[in-house]
């Protein structure tokens, strides 16, 4: 885990994110999601859910490398289902590939790789990184 993310800046941020569109590319730095797919906003924000979904966009980070280089990544989906129960979560478009998963089984073949709008069911008490490889 520790190589996991010193491998990649989205994860260690020196400034907040902001929730909006930058660099002119039409997805935001951070966007959380209902279990339905459907994006967050005011009314859902307060909802009593126990799972948090939410992808951090690595493309549009406003950071920048010792040298005057702007710092980019990979983009990932994390999946945080504290309900003790198993909660059906519809993925965001893209695919995306299982990178750290909270299972104590053996992860199935369709977990591993999901493609974007496809509901899987997530187990209770379970946190999963998921790593876009296709926009």
């Amino acid at each position: 885990m520790i190589q996991f993310y010193k491998a990649h800046p989205v994860f260690r941020r020196e400034r907040y994110f902001q929730g909006k569109k930058l660099f002119g590319i039409p997805l935001k730095d951070v966007t959380f999601y209902t279990p339905d797919g459907k994006e967050v906003d005011e009314k859902t924000w307060n909802s009593p859910t126990q799972t948090v979904i939410f992808v951090l966009e690595g493309s549009v980070m406003d950071e920048i490398n010792i040298h005057g280089e702007r710092i980019a990544d990979d983009s990932f989906l994390i999946i945080l289902n504290a309900n003790p129960n198993n909660v059906k979560v519809k993925f965001p478009k893209g695919k995306w590939e299982l990178v750290v998963g909270s299972y104590l089984r053996e992860i199935k073949p369709e977990e591993r790789i999901v493609d974007g709008e496809k509901e899987l069911e997530i187990e209770g008490r379970t946190a999963l990184v998921y790593r876009r490889t296709e926009l």
